[in-house]
């Protein structure tokens, strides 16, 4: 009885040596096809991956050069390199990374790629996404905010590193200011207010004027000035103006024009003036075509400018159908789409 026990005991260990050594085997295998997979992928679908990024950045006026440069550029950062290509915020970070780590960088080389790309400039009711969007002769005012000193100041001038703001309330250096930690704010037409905050890097003169060096900085906050797109249009309209007579309501129409339009109001301009606060003035009625769609709504005068020949009045919708807001809306982003087609 003992011999057999020692034979099974035996031949369990047997089988599960075998065993285990078909497993590392099987494991050494499955190892080895993971390797050459990798390799594989390495050699053919890499090559391949770059052979397309080469081909859209030729498509895009690049040369081998600053395809390459864009393409390694991006690896290093760990980015996809075709975000570079495609998106100008995308662009600016690597660029900006690349411009405050390399003290020899070639200014002309990336102003080319980028005008190649079509990042050079900005459309008008574009956001921005770096301060290099900046126009040259912005006002802007900073603040030092060490002390909370305000500054009037203009950009003067900028590079791929730094901005040259021009001081224009003051007329001598500071040499406090320098290193000094300053806040930037600006109104952009049509867009809005922005800021930011960045370190002064240097003050000097400049032909009798004192300029304050300020790098580049990616963190733009801005603020919305309007609540609704605006776009530009020349429309027919008319304004009804609603009164009680005896009980009765009757309508006066003025006939304008509407030279503006948001999902918010509109802009309208006519030769008759709209009546002062009359008591008996129950509401004014904007009516107009918009895609040869009637739109009516209830509106109230939030300004005025008054011309020569014309007042032109600020209206602001207080009451209007969600379908018609809806409608302007789509109108204001497909006329912004026209007009983005037509600049580029």
């Amino acid at each position: 009885m003992k011999e057999r026990a020692k034979e099974a005991l035996e031949s369990f260990r047997h089988t599960t040596s075998l065993n285990m050594e078909l497993l590392f085997i099987v494991l050494g295998v499955l190892v080895l096809v993971v390797l050459v997979l990798v390799i594989i992928k390495l050699l053919f679908f890499g090559n391949n991956s770059k052979s397309k990024f080469l081909k859209f950045a030729k498509s895009k006026g690049l040369s081998s050069e600053e395809a390459d440069f864009l393409y390694s550029l991006a690896h290093k950062l760990n980015k996809d390199p075709f975000l570079p290509l495609k998106f100008k915020s995308s662009f600016e970070k690597v660029i900006h990374y690349y411009v405050n780590t390399t003290e020899d960088y070639n200014e002309d080389f990336i102003k080319n790629i980028r005008k190649k790309l079509g990042f050079d400039k900005v459309h008008r009711f574009s956001p921005l996404t770096t301060t290099k969007d900046i126009e040259i002769f912005q006002k802007a005012r900073i603040t030092v905010l060490k002390n909370m000193l305000y500054l009037e100041a203009i950009l003067s001038d900028k590079d791929e590193k730094y901005m040259y703001w021009h001081l224009s309330d003051i007329d001598r250096i500071h040499p406090e200011f320098l290193d000094s930690d300053v806040e930037i704010t600006f109104v952009r037409p049509d867009d809005g207010i922005y800021k930011f905050e960045s370190k002064v890097d240097a003050i000097y003169m400049d032909k009798g004027k004192v300029i304050m060096k300020v790098p580049h900085s990616l963190n733009l906050i801005r603020i919305q000035r309007r609540k609704h797109a605006r776009v530009n249009v020349n429309l027919r309209g008319n304004l009804g103006i609603v009164r009680e007579e005896k009980d009765v309501e009757k309508v006066y129409w003025i006939s304008g024009e509407i030279l503006n339009i948001s999902a918010g109001g509109v802009k309208f301009c006519s030769e008759e003036e709209i009546p002062g606060n009359e008591e008996n003035i129950k509401k004014l009625t904007l009516k107009f075509k918009l895609d040869n769609i009637t739109i009516v709504g209830e509106v109230k005068p939030v300004r005025e400018e008054r011309h020569e020949t014309e007042i032109c009045y600020g209206l602001k919708f207080t009451d209007i159908s969600s379908r018609y807001e809806e409608l302007i809306h789509d109108y204001v982003r497909k006329k912004q789409v026209e007009m983005k087609k037509l600049i580029d």
